[in-house]
């Protein structure tokens, strides 16, 4: 009698447990929590007579995305996971390294930063493509320059327990670099060296992020803009002297969202502002269409203006390493577009010919020139 008032006592509990999210559903008694996963969940599928086969897994994936409570569930469950048995969640998405360091995992991960050098031919591609822009905004008197935002692992190999990290001496963005001052005209912002011998010094990147932080980004754009002097000398710089470091508020990092948790690992905003506040201040848009499917629409286009009509104007051309760089660039020109492109990289002519900057800067992830190449053969230019 004792062991079956056991075994109801275990039953009644778990049933309760597993039917309450159906039973919230209609009740609505606790409302979920948002998603903090980095990704866009599944859309409900159409049934269609004619295409039955693949409704299925479709309405499966649909289903593991969208039932009553899951963010709830899955936060808990990661946090469980975190606290107790000192794991993350989704290892196969993050690497969890030396002193708690995170790193997204993608193709170019696993290998050394110089085992994934870009063949001849992909460094020709990107070379002529890249020439072939600058010659075409030359033609409208504006000048192309080219940064390439350092991967997280190329600038802290040493936090990783992989072998050959540590003793790279190069990587596909460095070694394109060099390929690029030594045998084309294209203008490069070359902040690899300038990154490395700050970051014993200063947060240049999250550590629980992919990203460059706002000093990070700081450094990067005072080594663009002492590039871009050389050929605008009003365009001046703000050393350090003129700026201050601080922290903000907690935040939730790329890596944090793919573990889903975000209360174990903290670390604070860092910022960089002017000592008198940035000149360049948000302006009206012009309604540029974003691409179809961009999941952020609202920062396809950004502006900036100051009040300075004597300086050049620019046009910045970014993946989300543009979101920390774009202040600091444009405090120092008269008019700021930056044009976050869907990963895509294009010249984006029309809004050239409608903006007509006087100088374009193209930002790149470092480990997106693969991509790059891929979108070029397809003729995404």
């Amino acid at each position: 009698m004792k062991t079956l008032i056991k075994q109801f006592g275990l039953l009644i509990p778990s049933l309760a447990l597993l039917s309450f999210p159906a039973v919230n559903g209609f009740t609505n008694m606790i409302n979920d929590s948002q998603s903090i996963e980095n990704r866009q969940l599944a859309k409900k599928p159409e049934v269609s007579l004619r295409h039955l086969d693949p409704f299925p897994l479709a309405f499966e994936a649909y289903f593991n995305d969208h039932f009553n409570l899951r963010n709830r569930l899955v936060s808990y469950f990661n946090s469980y996971k975190i606290n107790c048995w000192n794991k993350i969640p989704n290892p196969h998405l993050v690497y969890l390294g030396k002193d708690n360091w995170m790193f997204n995992k993608g193709d170019d991960f696993e290998l050394p930063p110089d085992k994934n050098l870009l063949t001849d031919p992909e460094k020709r591609i990107i070379k002529d493509e890249l020439e072939r822009r600058a010659k075409w905004l030359k033609e409208r008197h504006c000048e192309f320059y080219f940064l390439i935002a350092p991967s997280k692992h190329t600038l802290y190999a040493d936090k990783i327990r992989l072998p050959g990290f540590k003793k790279s001496k190069s990587s596909i963005g460095q070694d394109l670099n060099k390929i690029l001052m030594k045998y084309s005209s294209v203008n490069v912002i070359d902040v690899f060296s300038e990154l490395k011998s700050r970051r014993y010094v200063y947060p240049i990147y999250f550590k629980y992020d992919h990203h460059w932080t706002g000093q990070g980004a700081y450094f990067a754009a005072e080594k663009s803009l002492k590039t871009i002097h050389a050929k605008f000398p009003t365009v001046n710089h703000s050393p350090l002297e003129t700026v201050i470091f601080s922290e903000g508020a907690n935040y939730i990092g790329s890596c944090l969202r793919l573990i889903g948790d975000t209360t174990y690992f903290k670390e604070p905003e860092y910022n960089v502002t002017p000592l008198h506040g940035h000149i360049a201040k948000d302006a009206s848009k012009k309604g540029y269409i974003a691409p179809s499917g961009f999941p952020y629409p609202h920062v396809f286009e950004l502006v900036k203006e100051t009040n300075r009509n004597d300086l050049p104007s620019a046009m910045i051309v970014s993946d989300s390493f543009g979101e920390f760089i774009f202040p600091h660039l444009a405090d120092h020109f008269s008019r700021t577009i930056k044009i976050y492109d869907n990963w895509e990289y294009k010249l984006n002519d029309a809004i050239v010919e409608s903006e007509k900057p006087s100088v374009f800067i193209l930002v790149m992830y470092e480990a997106n020139l693969k991509k790059f190449i891929e979108h070029l053969q397809n003729g995404i230019r």
